[in-house]
């Protein structure tokens, strides 16, 4: 009895050890230029280097932040944000805040967070949470953009109704 005993008091306690190593999430992302306006990337997207994101988490029943954390793409248009602790009755999203780029800041009409999932009982079996790409985009589309838009066959809503 005394070993059965043991054994189960060691189980828990490694169960309890993995969990609160798991508690350690990170987040992947990316921002980009849409040079289209039409707020999915094509051929002629660009990422935007030093782009500043934050993730943000809220409490689902009291909106109160409980998790605040900014981060600034690389050269490549990719940022990572290392998050600690478990935020599964939270909201939590990341946003695009500033563009590097003077000739695409707009954030006029764009969506503007990725919903991110930052806890272990999601059914997920990896702590790399991959946050869907933001944007900014220019003022005005690119002329080059009717032909990048034919080339995918994309017709837009408002040309169909």
């Amino acid at each position: 009895m005394a070993k059965a005993f043991a054994l189960i008091s060691a189980f828990c306690f490694l169960a309890a050890v993995a969990n609160a190593a798991s508690e350690s999430f990170t987040v992947n992302g990316n921002v980009y230029c849409d040079p289209c306006r039409v707020k999915f990337k094509t051929r002629i997207s660009e990422n935007v280097p030093n782009a500043v994101v934050r993730l943000e988490c809220r409490n689902m029943t009291t909106d109160a932040v409980t998790y605040s954390k900014e981060a600034t793409t690389g050269e490549n248009g990719f940022y990572t944000i290392d998050v600690e602790g478990e935020f599964g009755d939270d909201i939590c999203d990341v946003t695009a805040l500033k563009s590097s780029r003077e000739d695409c800041k707009d954030t006029r009409g764009r969506v503007d967070k990725s919903q991110i999932v930052i806890s272990n009982n999601a059914g997920m079996h990896n702590t790399v949470r991959y946050a869907n790409p933001l944007f900014f985009t220019t003022e005005k589309a690119s002329p080059q953009c009717p032909q990048v838009l034919k080339e995918i066959d994309y017709v837009p809503i408002d040309k169909i109704m």
